[in-house]
């Protein structure tokens, strides 16, 4: 239901040379979390994409790492492991609190990061770039936070002030204008159709 998520999944989809499935938080399965469409573990895919809309999300993300058999610290994730890229407003208000599990957060609206990444993370998802040189890649980016070049600040300062030579500072990213075509659901279910159906039967009768 929620159109940020929507929009990111289909600006992947309409590249026809990926391969995109969907994974949601589920019961526990016997060899952790698989994906909706084609049934692949998590532990399966080279990239993975996270919307954070909630702080109860926080440890969904967690649970779903562990029950994936993925190593939660992004420090510990070598090539063979998934690169965790996470977003949403959950995240964009405040990372911190799962800044250890991500390779990369994006601060701030994703359909401007998307329109810059998205061939990257294709080059990425298709082996043509490691996890180091993805990185740089999105180091360049606006709204991109990486914590592992960016360590938290020293709180007990006050006020809490970067750690010495930490470009600490992300300037989020916002979306500034976007046509109503843009943005659509990719989700058609039989109610849906019955209620776009139901409509178009009011409008006839008016």
């Amino acid at each position: 239901s929620n159109m940020g998520y929507q929009f990111i999944w289909g600006t992947c989809l309409d590249r026809s040379d990926l391969a995109v499935d969907r994974l949601f938080l589920e019961p526990e399965v016997e060899g952790g979390p698989v994906s909706f469409e084609g049934r692949r573990p998590l532990a399966g895919h080279r990239l993975t994409l996270w919307s954070i809309s909630f702080e109860e999300d926080y440890f969904h993300l967690a649970r779903m790492l562990h029950a994936a058999g993925v190593p939660l610290r992004a420090a510990e994730r070598g090539e063979g492991d998934p690169f965790v890229l996470v977003g949403g407003p959950g995240v964009t208000a405040n990372p911190e609190p799962v800044a250890v599990l991500c390779d990369a957060v994006v601060i701030g609206d994703g359909e401007p990061f998307m329109a810059e990444a998205v061939a990257d993370l294709e080059a990425f998802a298709r082996g043509r770039l490691d996890r180091t040189a993805l990185k740089e890649r999105l180091a360049g980016l606006r709204g991109v936070y990486l914590p592992e070049r960016h360590p938290a600040p020293v709180l007990h300062e006050k006020p809490p002030v970067p750690q010495a030579d930490s470009p600490f500072r992300v300037e989020r990213t916002e979306a500034v204008a976007i046509s109503e075509d843009v943005i659509t659901s990719r989700v058609i279910t039989p109610a849906s159709v019955c209620l776009l159906y139901t409509s178009d039967a009011a409008d006839e009768e008016d």
